[in-house]
């Protein structure tokens, strides 16, 4: 049974959305598809079963998948386009291809907005785009924790308290006795 806290809202920092976006951007923000965003909805938590975070993998790889191919694609067209901008400084003729560029780049981030939307009315949180790394929230009797998988693996098969991040990631063998449901 899927459960929706209704007492707590995501802020835009912990939204998938958000969260993804960031996942797309390197450290230093100057990714691919840097820039200003809308203000993200606050929405409820979706809380997963172990059953449910692996019944929903089959909606979710596949997005994770193109939002990697997305990733790799994109760090490219934007090194190119700022060589292209660079070469216009200096008086070359680079408009028609800095435009034809510029709408690639546009289509990729307006597809990588919607992944990210379907993933986040999912209910999973996006944590690395390269790796395809996402967390299922998860409570029981008040705790919670997240339940953790990354694009390849066949299913979930680790967790991670609610404040640790993937260097917290334990076999599901390790839950405490009081978080299994």
């Amino acid at each position: 049974m899927v459960r929706r806290d209704t007492t707590r809202s995501v802020s835009a920092s912990e939204n998938s959305l958000s969260a993804g976006t960031t996942a797309l951007l390197d450290a230093s923000g100057a990714g691919p598809y840097s820039g200003e965003r809308d203000p993200v909805p606050m929405r409820p938590i979706r809380y997963f079963s172990l059953d449910e975070a692996n019944r929903t993998l089959l909606q979710v790889a596949p997005l994770l998948a193109r939002l990697k191919e997305l990733h790799a694609s994109g760090i490219p067209l934007k090194e190119r386009l700022d060589i292209l901008w660079q070469r216009l400084e200096t008086g070359n003729r680079v408009l028609d291809e800095i435009g034809a560029r510029q709408q690639e780049l546009d289509a990729q981030a307006q597809e990588v907005a919607e992944i990210l939307r379907r993933l986040d009315e999912i209910g999973c949180v996006v944590r690395d785009a390269q790796t395809g790394l996402v967390d299922f929230p998860a409570q029981f009797r008040g705790t919670g924790y997240f339940l953790c998988w990354r694009l390849g693996e066949d299913a979930v098969h680790y967790w991670h308290g609610a404040q640790e991040g993937f260097a917290g990631r334990k076999p599901l063998s390790t839950m405490p006795g009081h978080l299994i449901h």
